[in-house]
């Protein structure tokens, strides 16, 4: 077949009650055609519909534990159903809606992060401090890095409390040593031997005091 006469192929009419809504009786010739053993085919040739509408409406009839069953065997479950039992409800299955499909929210794990935004942030502050106790130059790659981390956790108030700390204590440490014994001579002792005579002993006139 060429492409001329594909193009002259009349497509297939639609269902003569296509598009048109369901009504009771539609609903009450699908359970008769359907207990009478009539196939997807017919049945929708007899109802005037698309299969894929006597399918969808067929399906509704179920139960809700049944209407996950396949396609092609909707009119089967239906059919096992109506023949034990001359009095299914399938209105009742019918006026039960399809509950909504569960919201599946996927939890993902935690971002980790490399470097010193994967410090917390009282490590990130020690890091800090040490590293600003060594006066790095201002062009340092290390000490630019750490400081953007620093301010962009809004840390950089939390780092001066923790220098001034840090300060206070080194002053409190280099005042304790005024509660160890001290002799004037202790510090004349640590100048080495250049204040002394050849003997160690010092020369009268260089009093170590």
């Amino acid at each position: 077949m060429t492409i001329r006469h594909l193009s002259e192929v009349r497509p297939a009419d639609p269902p003569r009650r296509s598009g048109e809504p369901w009504t009771d009786d539609d609903y009450s010739t699908l359970v008769t055609l359907c207990r009478e053993g009539l196939d997807l085919t017919e049945t929708s040739h007899r109802l005037g519909r698309s299969p894929q509408s006597v399918r969808d409406r067929a399906r509704r009839m179920l139960p809700l534990e049944q209407r996950g069953v396949p396609g092609d065997r909707v009119l089967t479950q239906l059919r096992t159903n109506l023949l034990p039992d001359p009095d299914y409800d399938w209105q009742r299955h019918l006026a039960t809606p399809q509950p909504p499909r569960p919201i599946i929210r996927q939890v993902l794990p935690a971002p980790t992060h490399a470097g010193f935004p994967g410090l917390e942030d009282d490590e990130l502050l020690a890091t800090a401090d040490a590293l600003a106790q060594q006066r790095r130059p201002a062009e340092d790659y290390l000490a630019q890095a750490l400081a953007h981390e620093v301010r962009r956790r809004g840390l950089a108030a939390d780092l001066g409390r923790a220098g001034e700390l840090h300060a206070r204590e080194r002053v409190e440490d280099f005042l304790d040593r005024a509660d160890y014994p001290y002799r004037p001579t202790d510090c004349w002792a640590m100048t080495g031997p250049s204040a002394a005579d050849t003997s160690g002993t010092w020369r009268d006139d260089e009093p170590p005091w």
